[in-house]
């Protein structure tokens, strides 16, 4: 199957800067495994664009379409295309029980960054859907840059779904955000717990449909990370996403410490190379794999300060019996599993930087060996036929 698949047709999509920068490092694998590639720049603004899509697959002749997060079914629809016209991967990066509830088609290899993800797959129909984990590009790099440096860096997005909010009656908002508060407060419980431990009324609970998930979740992540931001000013910190963080830190000890949108592919670099410390708050989520952060901040040099996974990281032997992705050799970041602790890390590694060389070093001798994207997709080759 994998040495019949030469050609790989992919998207470019500005709006979505995680998936953006997987699918690039994900190319890059490809290439080095000797695949030809074409990324699809995605111009939402450009009226042409479903006729546009049609006439690059036509021409370009694919042997496999690779998507990300959303069925390909779906894509394809859009793009007036009815039958996939090849094989079709889609790499979901996000939990799909939260991400819409359109159908995967039964023929779709649906490929999950998470083991958590798989359960959320097949409820939206997929049938032939399989945990691989992400990795690291091959051959990025980062360079020190003064505007750059500061002891501690996050970056990452907020959603802030101010027209949800809208639409919620007032009493029913206010119980749904003390569910919030209490997730953010408890972060390894599930949201269906708690709307069961705590009901709307004695005799009325309410049940969590995908679009209450993400509306509880996008409310909850945002709070959560906050607390750690908040905790970590002192320190010296500085943050960069998007517009949707602007409510949240006007007027508070944040709003100096914010610095806007940062290119994922042409800046982020530079700036993990540049700080101290690069955080990683962790998504509600539930990771219990390793995610993109994990592998790209130390490939670049850079140093890793996480919060605590919310599930306990599965065993490799279960989620990969046969060791394809070689998963069993992987360092974590050290972590703090909350503000308090996470300030108390990172004054630790401030104050010791031989302590973060010598963690730097390890995990990327540890990704170097097995988990850029060219190994990525070479295992994955490898898995596939052994299907």
């Amino acid at each position: 199957m994998w040495a019949s698949w030469k050609r790989f047709w992919t998207v470019e999509d500005p709006r979505s800067q995680g998936a953006r920068l997987v699918l690039k490092g994900v190319a890059e694998g490809l290439r080095l495994n000797g695949k030809e590639v074409r990324e699809f720049m995605i111009r939402p603004e450009d009226p042409e664009l479903p006729r546009r899509i049609r006439k690059d697959i036509a021409d370009f002749h694919p042997d496999v379409l690779l998507l990300a997060n959303h069925p390909a079914a779906l894509f394809l629809r859009q793009a007036g295309i009815s039958e996939p016209p090849c094989p079709c991967l889609v790499w979901l990066f996000d939990d799909p029980a939260i991400m819409g509830k359109e159908a995967f088609g039964e023929e779709e290899i649906v490929l999950a960054a998470d083991p958590g993800f798989i359960e959320g797959a097949r409820m939206r129909g997929a049938k032939r859907v399989y945990f691989v984990p992400v990795a690291a590009p091959d051959t990025v790099s980062g360079t020190r840059k003064e505007s750059y440096t500061a002891p501690v860096a996050y970056v990452g997005s907020a959603s802030a779904p101010a027209e949800a909010r809208k639409s919620i009656p007032p009493d029913v908002l206010h119980y749904l955000d003390g569910i919030i508060q209490r997730k953010v407060e408890n972060p390894s419980r599930n949201f269906d717990d708690l709307l069961e431990e705590f009901p709307y009324t004695p005799n009325q609970m309410i049940r969590l449909t995908g679009p209450l998930a993400y509306f509880l979740y996008s409310e909850a992540n945002r709070l959560y990370r906050l607390r750690f931001l908040e905790a970590l000013v002192p320190l010296g910190l500085i943050f960069f996403g998007n517009p949707g963080w602007i409510p949240s830190v006007f007027g508070t000890a944040l709003e100096s410490c914010f610095r806007g949108g940062i290119n994922s592919l042409t800046e982020y670099p530079h700036l993990i190379h540049s700080v101290d410390i690069n955080l990683n708050l962790r998504s509600l989520q539930g990771f219990s794999a390793p995610a993109h952060r994990d592998f790209l901040v130390p490939r670049l040099g850079g140093f890793l300060l996480s919060t605590a996974p919310q599930k306990s990281a599965f065993h490799w032997n279960q989620a990969d019996p046969k060791n394809w992705f070689h998963l069993d050799q992987w360092i974590w970041s050290p972590t703090g599993c909350n503000p308090r602790a996470m300030v108390e890390t990172a004054r630790r590694y401030l104050e010791n930087p031989a302590l973060r060389k010598e963690w730097i070093d390890e995990a990327s001798r540890v990704i170097a060996g097995h988990h850029t994207y060219a190994s990525r997709m070479q295992q994955l080759g490898e898995w596939l036929d052994g299907q």
